[in-house]
């Protein structure tokens, strides 16, 4: 009986739904990944894995070579979340695209309250906000496209993605460690 009424509210399960719920199991699960392995492993993979991002971007010598780096690297990911939109199992991949980015974010907003306390959320805001808001935008098109029932080609709007997300890396490159150095 249990498992015939899972089965008929998965199928009741909007588009919308299945990605909101794929994000809060992601964040569950990231805590839960963050909290199992302890605050030393989690930030020295997290902080090993950031190496010095955050001190060569406020004008160093190589913030131009990081800036592309990291656009590079997000062009690629919005590429890649336009080719995947247009599978047939689309709506799978942007599900797990999304559990991916709710258990990054709740791994590296355990880090930062590891290492700040009750400031990590503020300090977190901080770091994630300015570039956030663009690259949530990015993904907020491309999970609507990859919901669509008819696929399209949407090749100068990919182009535009593209563009906001080098946007998106100037913000993370110069301007995050301006605004995570506050606290």
């Amino acid at each position: 009986m249990g498992l015939r009424r899972l089965r008929l509210g998965l199928a009741t399960l909007t588009y919308q739904d299945w990605l909101l719920s794929c994000f809060v199991l992601g964040v569950l699960a990231g805590t839960a990944a963050a909290l199992a392995f302890g605050g030393p492993v989690v930030q020295g993979c997290v902080l090993g894995a950031a190496g010095t991002a955050g001190t060569v971007g406020a004008g160093g010598r190589y913030a131009v070579k990081d800036f592309l780096a990291v656009w590079k690297q997000r062009a690629f990911e919005a590429g890649a979340g336009w080719l995947a939109g247009l599978t047939v199992c689309s709506q799978m991949l942007f599900g797990f695209l999304t559990f991916y980015a709710g258990m990054s974010l709740a791994v590296v907003l355990s880090v930062w309250t590891m290492r700040k306390g009750i400031l990590g959320i503020a300090a977190f805001l901080c770091s994630i906000l300015p570039h956030g808001i663009i690259y949530l935008l990015i993904w907020y098109v491309l999970s609507v496209w990859s919901g669509q029932a008819q696929k399209k080609l949407h090749i100068l709007p990919g182009l535009l993605l593209i563009a906001m997300s080098g946007a998106g890396a100037f913000l993370e490159i110069w301007i995050s460690p301006l605004l995570a150095g506050l606290f």
